[in-house]
């Protein structure tokens, strides 16, 4: 007799301790939202058919935006405003669990990232939202995703 088992990870929360740890140029920060499209640029390959036979990837690319209050000790007040003229890159990660997924269940987002504008949202309090394109500087990745699932692969 086969039997269903479920899942019995918890999903990925937004609030409370369960709730992603984020870091910008390397400094925490309280994020109030952030948004992120990963593109894989595919192209489908016909060859003379009229059904692709095949896919082929392009460069992967990411784009998105992280809002947070003006007030953020660490990257408040006009230190985003700076950071977006000066068009320095910076590294954005978001984790849940350790920032090195060292642990089974751990899920490491990390972006270089180069601030294309800066809107302040005067809403409730000032919130400054930044929208980003992730880029490889010569020395960091655009993107890399890290993924603790557990299993052990080996090659036989």
């Amino acid at each position: 007799a086969a039997y269903i088992t479920f899942y019995d990870k918890a999903p990925l929360m937004w609030t409370g301790t369960a709730g992603p740890t984020i870091t910008l140029g390397g400094t925490s920060i309280e994020a109030a939202s952030f948004s992120i499209t990963i593109n894989n640029n595919a192209s489908p390959r016909h060859y003379n058919n009229q059904l692709a036979s095949r896919y082929i990837l392009g460069d992967f690319t990411a784009e998105g935006s992280i809002k947070f209050p003006w007030g953020t000790a660490t990257l408040g007040a006009h230190q985003a405003i700076q950071d977006f003229i000066d068009g320095a890159d910076k590294a954005l990660v978001i984790y849940w669990g350790s920032a090195t997924a060292a642990s089974v269940g751990d899920i490491v987002l990390k972006f270089n990232v180069r601030y294309n504008g800066i809107t302040l949202d005067p809403a409730e309090e000032i919130m400054v939202e930044i929208p980003f394109i992730s880029v490889y500087d010569g020395t960091n990745e655009a993107m890399e995703i890290l993924l603790n699932d557990g299993i052990v692969r080996g090659i036989a």
